[in-house]
């Protein structure tokens, strides 16, 4: 059998094109110019642009509870609001009620049959044609009013505001926070017509309730869809 002979020379070249190769393919993926180039760094993360907006604070939140049951409304007090009637709702829950009240309501021409078709009223009996209907003073009269226990006893444009003796259709543009961007509350604010109305608050509010306000535009207003501090008109309490 003939002899087979490496020469030393053909080795060494064999054992050098190996490594250059080795060391190509690990330090630049590859020596020759159909290589893949490595993979672009990804850019930084700039995370989520709208939970990065910034809403005013609904100071020292305080549960309003009802004044019926005692029991919370799924509305919240903020601290800076001037009274109990500038709300947060948090979430939607049904209102307790006091309805019927056994107690009787003296007024301008209470209990008469007359009465009863312009809404004058003796007692809660009298007010059953109304959703919730409840007799109470009003202007020195006894009248018929209509309330609520939950969203769907009012108009489509309203929320239902716990109270006493049952709740009070108010104007909305949202029922809950659900209905807002994260980080946004359902907050009530002046419609700058002597009324409450909740809306979402807005990354450019001026304020979050009239105490956010100076005193010579006191008033948290919604106008379109952002709150600004004006002068509150002359209509009293909202």
């Amino acid at each position: 059998m003939p002899a087979v002979h490496i020469s030393l020379l053909d080795n060494s070249s064999f054992i050098r094109g190996t490594t250059l190769a080795a060391l190509c393919f690990a330090a630049l993926g590859g020596c020759g110019s159909d290589k893949t180039p490595p993979p672009a760094t990804p850019p930084e993360d700039s995370g989520n642009a709208e939970a990065q907006i910034r809403y005013l604070e609904c100071e020292q939140p305080e549960d309003l509870l009802s004044a019926v049951d005692n029991a919370p409304t799924g509305y919240v007090i903020c601290a800076n609001s001037n009274n109990a009637l500038s709300l947060h709702r948090q979430d939607v829950r049904e209102c307790a009620s006091a309805l019927p009240r056994a107690s009787t309501c003296t007024g301008i021409g209470s209990g008469t049959d007359s009465g009863a078709a312009i809404g004058i009223c003796r007692s809660d009996a009298d007010c059953t044609s109304q959703t919730q209907g409840y007799c109470a003073l009003t202007a020195g009269a006894c009248s018929c009013h209509a309330g609520c226990k939950t969203d769907a006893d009012c108009a489509s444009d309203r929320v239902c505001v716990c109270g006493a003796p049952v709740g009070e259709s108010v104007l909305a543009k949202c029922r809950s926070d659900a209905d807002c961007s994260p980080g946004s509350l359902c907050l009530s604010a002046s419609d700058g017509a002597c009324r409450r109305i909740f809306a979402c608050q807005h990354p450019q509010d001026a304020c979050a309730g009239d105490k956010d306000c100076p005193p010579m535009y006191s008033q948290c207003t919604l106008e379109g869809d952002r709150r600004v501090c004006k002068a509150p008109p002359n209509c009293g309490r909202l």
